[in-house]
């Protein structure tokens, strides 16, 4: 009995991956992602504030941290960055809310 009741919880998580990866959004944001990944003006955006960033680390600069606030600024004015950001927030929301159910549910098997 304990096999399959193993074999049970295995089966509902892999429901519960499913379920999410099969929910609007989480396509949503795959979509987006692909879309980004796709636009060479927001990878190169995004390229050119890791490095800024990695410069910054390693020597601190008002002028670098100008120009760094500057490229996210223009990042973040590109609406579908925004959005593709927005999503990431739901996402990760969602993620969470199914996190903290399962943190309960062991917390509680556990007592």
């Amino acid at each position: 009995m304990g096999k399959y009741m193993n074999n049970k919880v295995i089966d509902e998580i892999n429901n519960l991956i499913n379920s999410t990866k099969d929910s609007n959004i989480y396509k949503e944001y795959k979509d987006l992602e692909l879309k980004i990944s796709r636009n060479e003006d927001i990878k190169l955006l995004i390229e050119d504030i890791k490095a800024l960033n990695k410069k910054l680390v390693k020597t601190p600069s008002i002028d670098l941290e100008k120009e760094l606030k500057s490229k996210e600024k223009e990042l973040n004015s590109i609406p579908i960055y925004v959005e593709y950001k927005e999503k990431i927030e739901e996402l990760n929301n969602l993620l969470l809310v199914i996190k903290n159910k399962m943190d309960n549910f062991i917390k509680e098997l556990l007592i």
